[in-house]
C-alpha cells in the first residue's frame, strides 16, 4: 500500500466513524485545479484520492465560478463555487482577512441540508465554525500551516511597508482566531513541526497526514538531464526572495537552475533572463 492510500484510508476512518453512507462535504480556500502549488496540489488529490477509495465528495470552492474542468468534476458529487467577499471590508472586521472574506450564507444553508461530515480545508475556510449550531457536527479541519507563524514570516520577507503591515496585522489576528480549532472534532495537519505544535494544544485531536500529491515512485532521473527545481507559488515574497537567493548562488555555479510556477516578477524576468543557465516555466496546468 503507498503512502496516498494510507493517507485515503486515514480519512475514510474519519468518514466512516461520522456517517456510514462515505459522504463527505470538503470546503476549498481556492481552486483546486489546476493543482499548480502548495496547497491546492494537496486539496486536489487528496480529492482524487478520497473518491477513488469510494468517498463521495461534496465540494464548496472559494473563487470565482467557471466552467468545472472534467479532471475535478468526474471525482465530485457536486461542485459549488463561493465569491470571496471584498478584501478591505473584511480587512477591518477584526477577524483575519483570509477568514472573513471566506463566509457565505449559501454555503452554511448547504451544509445544514444534511449531516454529512465537513472537511474545512484551511482556517481560512472556517467561519462557519463561528455558528453554534455547528457544535454538534462532525467537523475535520486539515491545517496546511501554523497560520500566524506563516503570516509573521511573510512580514519579515516583505519589503513593502504596507503590505508588511498587514501581514503583523493578520498574523496576530490568525494567532487568536486559531482558538476556533475547539470546536472541531479531527485536526489534520501537514508537518511534523505542526503537529507537535497542534499537539501540546489539542492532543486528542490532532492526526499528522503527509501531504497528498501525484507522484507514486521515486524514479532516478537521467543524468544528462540533472537540474535543480524551485517549484512555488510567485506571489509569495518569501519565494520571491528565495529566487533571489538561488540566483546569486547559481551565478557563479554551472549547474541548471529551473524555476516553475505563475505570476513571475519583472524583476524576476530580466534577472533570469541575464543568466542561461536558469530558465523559468510558467505553469498553466498541473503538467511541468
Amino acid at each position: 500500500m503507498n503512502l496516498q492510500s494510507i493517507n485515503s484510508f486515514t480519512f475514510l476512518i474519519f468518514v466512516d466513524n461520522s456517517v456510514k453512507s462515505k459522504h463527505l462535504h470538503i470546503i476549498s480556500f481556492d481552486h483546486p485545479y489546476p493543482p499548480v502549488y502548495g496547497g491546492v496540489i494537496d486539496v486536489y488529490y487528496k480529492i482524487k484520492a478520497l473518491a477513488e477509495v469510494g468517498v463521495r465528495i461534496h465540494l464548496h470552492v472559494y473563487g470565482k465560478e467557471e466552467n468545472t474542468p472534467k479532471e475535478l468534476s468526474i471525482y465530485c458529487e457536486e461542485i459549488h463555487y463561493y465569491p470571496r467577499k471584498n478584501l478591505w471590508i473584511s480587512f477591518c472586521s477584526g477577524l483575519p482577512m483570509i477568514v472573513k472574506s471566506r463566509r457565505s450564507n449559501k454555503l452554511i444553508d448547504r451544509l445544514l441540508q444534511d449531516n454529512y461530515p465537513v472537511l474545512f480545508e484551511g482556517l481560512h475556510t472556517t467561519y462557519c465554525l463561528r455558528r453554534t449550531r455547528f457544535l454538534n457536527r462532525h467537523i475535520a479541519v486539515r491545517m496546511h500551516n501554523v497560520e500566524q507563524d506563516y503570516y509573521a514570516g511573510l512580514a519579515k520577507a516583505e519589503k513593502c511597508l504596507w503590505k508588511k503591515l498587514y501581514y503583523r496585522i493578520e498574523a496576530k489576528r490568525l494567532a487568536r482566531y486559531d482558538k476556533i480549532l475547539a470546536k472541531a472534532t479531527s485536526i489534520f495537519t501537514i508537518s511534523k513541526e505542526d503537529t507537535t505544535y497542534y499537539q501540546n494544544m489539542y492532543p486528542q485531536k490532532t492526526i499528522y497526514i503527509s501531504a497528498f500529491h501525484e507522484n507514486k515512485e521515486v524514479i532516478k532521473a537521467n543524468s544528462s538531464k540533472d537540474f535543480a527545481l524551485f517549484h512555488g507559488n510567485l506571489q509569495v515574497s518569501e519565494n520571491t526572495n528565495a529566487i533571489l537567493f538561488l540566483l546569486q548562488v547559481f551565478k557563479d555555479l554551472d549547474y541548471k537552475l529551473v524555476i516553475a510556477g505563475r505570476y513571475l516578477s519583472t524583476e524576476l524576468e530580466n534577472r533570469i533572463g541575464q543568466m542561461p543557465h536558469v530558465s523559468y516555466i510558467e505553469l498553466t496546468d498541473n503538467e511541468v
